[in-house]
């Protein structure tokens, strides 16, 4: 569906009337996508680079795919380029910026659809309808699209290395999930909160991910494809993503990925490209810098569970704790909205003992299923590695 685009290079513009004074360097452009009903359609992106990348000095890049109810964040941005990579976000549901200056980039009211001009913005997500009609006129297709073009931009920069990795937050989660599959050149894939496995889900996702739906969107179907590393960053208590699906991802990866369930983290843009595990996953894969903790091994047997790590050598210290349920993972409707799912019986915790390079904790008689997080400190906050869920 894609293969044509693998390596098309858009035609780019540039709008420097919405560039941000508070981001120095973080610049706004438009981008070619593919004709929709007959249409040209564009996608809007703020990128940057750290100041002194250039021809001479090249850095590797980012590709970044905002989640449902975000836009283009020159933060996120920021946040990349502050750590030596070149970035690009971009406006996965056709949204520009309303007016020039300083928009509240976290504000829908400062950003519009409309254009006034002989081309149209991609399709916004719609997630009723996703599989609805011929797949130019969906918003996956133009949002899978766009990271592959991202990519095409970033690597025809002088400043870029060669190196190009791809991270996307809830809804981009499931973007970058599905664009791995189309697209599996990405040198990295970090999705973050969304997964594959999306029609077995236990949260209020499997609604949007019908038997239609994933005929053509189902992320679960081209796993075998990618061969990258990838870092599954997932929040435990999830009520949009569930434990599960992100378990049984990884599982399908597990010979090049890592499982990072975080349970303490929430569910938001920044609360999702806060925490450090990106970055560091990121820089190791690179080989900028040491990776994080890796669970080489686990053994469940007489109630108890073992895990052998691999510590990277700047370990500071090393934290372990379990986290368990004592019925099956179950979610239900909270109120009558669409989109609105709990965790019927939250996490329980028993504290895990590390020993060195291993791992020993006792699995509570009440537990049914469960799972094991490793915490290491960096000295730059707590990066999570873990189980997937796991039952006795």
């Amino acid at each position: 569906m894609f293969t044509k685009y693998l390596n098309m290079l858009p035609d780019i513009q540039r709008l420097p009337e919405f560039d941000n004074p508070n981001y120095p360097g973080c610049e706004a452009i438009l981008f070619d996508g593919v004709p929709s009903g007959g249409k040209q359609t564009k996608f809007f992106a703020y990128v940057g680079f750290p100041e002194d990348a250039s021809a001479e000095n090249k850095v590797p890049a980012m590709v970044l795919q905002h989640g449902g109810g975000g836009f283009a964040f020159p933060e996120w941005v920021r946040q990349w380029t502050s750590r030596g990579y070149a970035a690009i976000a971009i406006s996965n549901t056709g949204y520009i910026p309303k007016e020039r200056g300083n928009p509240n980039f976290y504000d829908l009211n400062c950003w519009t659809r409309e254009t006034g001009e002989d081309w149209i913005l991609t399709p916004d997500n719609n997630t009723t309808d996703m599989a609805v009609g011929e797949p130019d006129t969906q918003w996956l297709f133009h949002a899978i699209l766009s990271g592959i073009l991202a990519r095409n931009i970033m690597l025809a920069d002088e400043r870029v290395d060669g190196h190009v990795g791809l991270t996307g937050i809830s809804w981009g989660g499931v973007i970058t999930s599905l664009t791995m599959g189309f697209q599996p050149d990405f040198d990295f894939f970090i999705p973050i909160y969304g997964c594959a496995y999306l029609g077995e889900s236990e949260t209020w996702m499997k609604r949007y991910f019908t038997k239609q739906t994933c005929t053509l969107w189902d992320a679960t179907k081209r796993l075998d494809n990618v061969k990258a590393p990838i870092l599954w960053l997932n929040w435990a208590e999830d009520t949009a993503f569930d434990i599960r699906t992100n378990s049984k991802s990884y599982m399908h990866t597990k010979e090049h990925a890592i499982m990072a369930m975080r349970y303490n983290m929430g569910h938001s843009h920044d609360l999702g490209w806060l925490p450090p595990e990106s970055y560091r996953f990121a820089d190791n894969v690179l080989g900028r810098g040491e990776g994080l903790t890796r669970i080489l091994d686990a053994d469940i047997s007489n109630g108890s569970i073992r895990l052998k790590l691999e510590i990277p050598s700047d370990a500071r210290s090393v934290k372990a704790e379990l986290h368990y349920i004592t019925e099956p993972l179950t979610y239900y409707s909270a109120d009558d909205s669409v989109n609105s799912t709990v965790l019927k019986t939250p996490f329980k915790h028993s504290k895990a003992s590390v020993e060195g390079d291993n791992v020993f904790a006792v699995i509570p008689d009440e537990a049914v299923e469960f799972y094991v997080e490793v915490l290491t400190d960096f000295g730059q906050g707590d990066c999570s590695t873990s189980t997937p869920l796991l039952q006795k």
